[in-house]
């Protein structure tokens, strides 16, 4: 016999109203800018922006989904739809990291400093930040593949209401210690990195594995406050590196000056203007 369990997680309302922010990465082709300056001059004519941004597209991510880890939001469990008493509605999450050699229980319980709760009777989020990081952000749907773009906009919309759930087959015997919230860390991943520095996106909520096996959330959004939409042009950064004697790099095979290179997003301040200026109007 199997029994159906579905999760729902729905955000917390803050003191400005809004619940979180959705948040699209959309890349462009090579062409973008250069035929941004050729159609510049029409702008405050007959100049259909939207359409221009769609023929340019090459990738779009939905990243930021309107629940996220750290804006601790409430969960609740239905088993062939009746409501789970849970110890509390609160998604206990830790890392790896956090864990270290504690056992998984006294490192949680320490963490958020436990007393007289059922472990039983709780839904965590362990996160594995190489290991989930690799699982969700390098891949098609998310930034695999993304490295040879030059440009890039961010959309943020903030929400009124967010639910994500999903429905999920086990067994009769299951625990809910089987079940983990699974999230990433954008500030630790160089492909994402950028959007983090931008964005400040905490530990954003994708999925929910089960004995090993990961199943997305479907998520219902309902936006209607401010969205705004930022354009960024990636540039490759030289700067002249020189090691000092308390340097890690100094231990190195050399100790002579070198270039190194970086990567920065700048602002598209011109195509910036002209698109928060076609809002206006």
């Amino acid at each position: 016999m199997t029994k159906k369990l579905t999760f729902k997680i729905r955000a917390k309302q803050n003191e400005n109203h809004a619940v979180g922010q959705s948040v699209y990465v959309r890349y462009y082709n090579d062409n973008f800018k250069a035929n941004f300056e050729k159609e510049k001059d029409k702008i405050n004519e007959d100049f259909d922006f939207e359409t221009f941004l769609t023929n340019h597209e090459k990738k779009c991510i939905w990243l930021g989904r309107g629940l996220t880890i750290d804006e601790e939001p409430s969960v609740q469990v239905l088993e062939d739809d009746k409501p789970v008493k849970l110890s509390s509605d609160k998604i206990y999450e830790i890392s790896e990291s956090e864990i270290g050699s504690d056992s998984y229980d006294d490192a949680l319980k320490e963490y958020h400093a436990l007393e007289n709760i059922d472990l039983n009777y709780i839904i965590r989020a362990r996160w594995d930040v190489e290991k989930h990081n690799n699982e969700i952000l390098d891949n098609d749907k998310f930034f695999k593949n993304t490295n040879s773009y030059k440009f890039a906009d961010i959309l943020t919309m903030h929400c009124k209401e967010v639910t994500a759930h999903t429905t999920i087959e086990v067994d009769d015997n299951y625990s809910l210690r089987d079940f983990n919230i699974v999230a990433a860390q954008l500030d630790f991943d160089h492909h994402s990195l950028w959007v983090y520095e931008k964005t400040k996106l905490e530990l954003p909520i994708y999925s929910i594995d089960y004995k090993g096996k990961r199943q997305d959330f479907d998520f219902d959004i309902k936006t209607g406050w401010t969205a705004d939409r930022t354009f960024y042009e990636r540039k490759i950064k030289k700067e002249k590196y020189i090691p000092s004697e308390d340097d890690f790099a100094a231990s190195s095979d050399t100790k002579d000056e070198k270039i190194i290179e970086t990567e920065d997003w700048d602002l598209m301040s011109e195509l910036q203007s002209a698109w928060d200026s076609s809002r206006l109007t």
